[in-house]
């Protein structure tokens, strides 16, 4: 399993692209790295991302997203609102326990 941590060594960096990354990690490690990074943009850094230029087969509006963690065809924030909902919770769960872990050790990185 792999893991970003080694990364938040790179805390001054301004942009990352963390492409191909999905297999083997999870909403948690992106969840932590963005804790650990806050200065550093990162799509990533957020629960779901658009990268998908299609319309939904649905409802044909162009509202498709991905999430960090999973290899998917994508997820339309209209068709899938109650799921996205779900899944954003846990990435946010996933960055307060960062928040909570860093607060135990002595504070927030230097931004």
């Amino acid at each position: 399993m792999g893991s970003l941590r080694p990364l938040a060594a790179l805390t001054q960096l301004q942009d990352l692209a963390l492409t191909g990354l999905k297999a083997g990690l999870h909403t948690a490690d992106f969840a932590w790295l963005s804790v650990h990074m806050p200065g550093t943009h990162c799509v990533k850094f957020q629960p779901t991302y658009r990268s998908h230029q299609q319309p939904c087969r649905r409802c044909g509006q162009a509202s498709r997203v991905e999430l960090v963690e999973r290899e998917s065809p994508g997820y339309c924030t209209h068709c899938d609102a109650a799921k996205l909902a779900a899944l954003t919770q846990v990435f946010d769960q996933a960055q307060q326990a960062a928040r909570d872990e860093l607060a135990r050790q002595g504070g927030l990185p230097v931004t």
